[in-house]
């Protein structure tokens, strides 16, 4: 059985400065409520207690937590500090809360609570002690038919239910794919959900939000007019993934990606995994129609025909057999099973006379050198940064050198930069992100306070015209007066 990825998320946000009587939150993630020591300091906010930081991402960080009037396990996500300071971003926050708030169904992420406090806002949102449908992918390949669907009719009961709440998801993919460690699939991450009948003020124009292997050709050209038909297209292209390992459609950049969905050929799942039936390619296809009106008009329609087929399984096949809920105090350990033998020849170093390694790697002015080091000091520079992750090293001078990041000693360490620096990507993905966002709406609202002038000039011209129109006709109508009384006047005078 393999073991199940320990990555647990709720969403994707980044980290936020520490509040004013915090701690800094990894310096506290080992502890729980009951086994924290006396002297440390307790992160509260509102009703919660912050425990240990889940994950970072764009728009603030997650961090597990304890709801204190209730007792119970949460995620807190916290909204960064910079972006706190636009109001149009706190508004698509305190959105996504009021989303997930909306909806109640076992295999959607349950929003419990969103509020302010010191600056901070933060909304709280039940706690999943699992991996993402990704990490598993990347585990497994490929799944089998039988764990495929279970996903999929999974998900297609969690669209079901959504879109008969008049909302749309619009990000299925699997990243936003979560499974706890019982095996319960839950679809998470509102962030792009939307209302059938939005603001489209909150929704930037113009540019293809979601993620490009799995939204629809019309979510590309326009995020803002799409149904609930553009999920069940980025449902049907996860499928296809579960089933063969990649996505659909493929490209070296996101606009070969959106280009080949304009074409709509791809290649049938059965290529790649010759387990898959060909009516559940056929179902694939329908889900994958370039144009919506020939795709499944409802989620519904979708569960119906996956169930016909009658190969999904009751449940995940690779989801260890234990499944009872883990005590108060955290999540049971369990043993990490022993590496195959040839990953761990491959990282076990040659056993030196002392403790040296000879490292390659290039300095700050891109020359090369090679440093004879302990085992320190190279830790040392590694935390210093003085080293990147393409530096190598040997035990001998004219040994045979090789990465870092393959010895045991220094693999934890050149993971943790790799992982900051994939982290700063994002957020750097995501700023850029929300700068768009900010520049559209102060873009529309530009546009709105022109058309409010002209208008308020053309009103203003109107009643200045109707002004003198009835000045005109009045002025017109006393000179037709008098000279009418005169005509009478001098005809009354002639007659006398």
């Amino acid at each position: 059985m393999p073991d199940q990825p320990r990555r647990p998320v709720t969403g994707t946000v980044p980290r936020p400065p520490a509040g004013p009587d915090s701690q800094d939150a990894d310096e506290e993630s080992a502890d729980t409520p009951r086994s924290r020591p006396a002297s440390a300091k307790v992160v509260t906010l509102g009703d919660y207690r912050l425990i240990k930081k889940l994950g970072s991402g764009g728009m603030g960080t997650v961090f597990q937590a304890i709801q204190l009037s209730l007792q119970r396990e949460v995620a807190v996500k916290v909204l960064a500090k910079p972006l706190a300071a636009n109001p149009a971003i706190v508004e698509r926050f305190y959105r996504e809360a009021r989303l997930m708030a909306r909806l109640d169904h076992p295999h959607i992420v349950r929003g419990y609570g969103v509020g302010e406090e010191r600056g901070f806002h933060y909304c709280a949102m039940e706690y999943i002690d699992g991996a993402s449908l990704q990490d598993w992918l990347k585990k497994l390949k490929k799944f089998s038919v039988s764990d495929a669907l279970h996903v999929a009719l999974a998900c297609a009961r969690a669209l079901a239910y959504a879109h008969g709440h008049h909302l749309i998801h619009r990000d299925i993919k699997p990243d936003n794919i979560l499974i706890t460690r019982a095996g319960v699939v839950k679809v998470a991450d509102l962030g792009l959900a939307k209302t059938v009948d939005d603001d489209l003020e909150l929704t930037k124009s113009g540019i293809g939000a979601g993620t490009p292997y799995y939204m629809s050709p019309e979510q590309a050209r326009n995020a803002k007019h799409v149904d609930h038909r553009s999920d069940l297209y980025a449902l049907g292209g996860m499928l296809y993934a579960l089933l063969t390992g990649q996505p659909p459609f493929r490209g070296a950049s996101a606009l070969e990606v959106v280009q080949a969905k304009e074409e709509g050929k791809f290649p049938p799942a059965r290529r790649f995994n010759v387990e898959v039936p060909e009516r559940l390619d056929l179902i694939i296809d329908k889900c994958l129609a370039k144009n919506p009106d020939h795709r499944y008009q409802s989620a519904e329609e979708l569960i119906k025909d996956l169930e016909a087929l009658g190969l999904a399984n009751e449940r995940l096949s690779f989801i260890a057999a234990d499944t009872s809920p883990a005590p108060d105090n955290g999540p049971a350990p369990r043993a990490k099973p022993p590496r195959p033998a040839a990953e761990t020849a491959a990282r076990r170093p040659e056993e030196p006379a002392g403790d040296w390694w000879y490292v390659k790697f290039r300095t700050d002015e891109d020359v090369l050198v090679t440093r004879k080091l302990t085992t320190g000091q190279v830790v040392a520079l590694i935390k210093d940064e003085l080293v990147d992750v393409t530096a190598q090293a040997s035990r001998r001078a004219d040994g045979d050198y090789r990465g870092l990041a393959t010895y045991r000693e220094f693999e934890p360490l050149l993971r943790g930069r790799l992982a900051k620096a994939k982290a700063e990507r994002k957020a750097a993905q995501f700023r850029s992100f929300y700068e768009k966002i900010v520049e559209e709406e102060e873009r529309e609202r530009r546009w709105r306070r022109l058309r409010r002038f002209f208008r308020n000039l053309a009103g203003s011209i109107s009643f200045l015209v109707y002004l003198a129109t009835l000045t005109i006709v009045g002025y017109l109508g006393l000179l037709l007066f008098r000279m009418l009384f005169r005509y009478i006047a001098n005809k009354l005078g002639g007659n006398l």
